[in-house]
């Protein structure tokens, strides 16, 4: 039995707008703090706020683990660098294609994605994969970001289907 092992971490771009929110974000809630001292509806705010302010921090905070372990792909979410949660496993067997996102033959199935899936980066100057999944009869669409080792193990097993050519 050929069995192979890789691993990639991704971390998502934080943009401008996320930083600027969770200042407010936090600006908010020492004003509601503050105002909770002359009347009890303030401090309810302040608690709403900053439970805003914590699920927000952890969707932007995020990273995304790839494992690929003897033609299985399984996606782990990172947020905060403390939580880990299991995105999505995917049996390769069911996989289409995969291939840049520039690639031709991606082309051919964009009519017929009925999902779209991004656990990219979400930088535009990263070089993204696509993998075209069938996921309960229906075609998804995969956005991920790899590492030349993780294709060349998935490429190894499932050589018809990896095109990392340009």
């Amino acid at each position: 039995m050929n069995e192979s092992y890789g691993e990639y971490l991704v971390s998502r771009k934080k943009r401008p707008v996320d930083s600027a929110l969770k200042i407010i974000l936090t600006v908010v809630t020492i004003l509601l703090v503050l105002a909770g001292f002359f009347h009890i509806l303030f401090l309810i705010g302040a608690v709403l706020s900053g439970i805003a302010n914590y699920l927000y921090s952890r969707k932007v905070d995020l990273e995304y683990e790839y494992l690929y372990v003897d033609k299985e792909l399984t996606i782990d979410k990172i947020m905060k660098k403390q939580v880990r949660k299991n995105v999505k496993t995917l049996e390769l067997a069911k996989m289409e294609i995969l291939a840049k996102e520039s690639f031709h033959q991606v082309d051919g199935y964009r009519s017929r994605i009925k999902k779209t899936y991004d656990f990219s980066s979400g930088a535009p100057e990263t070089e993204k994969y696509i993998m075209i999944y069938k996921e309960e009869g229906e075609m998804v669409q995969i956005l991920l970001e790899m590492d030349e080792h993780m294709l060349n193990c998935i490429k190894a097993v499932f050589p018809r289907q990896v095109n990392i050519e340009n």
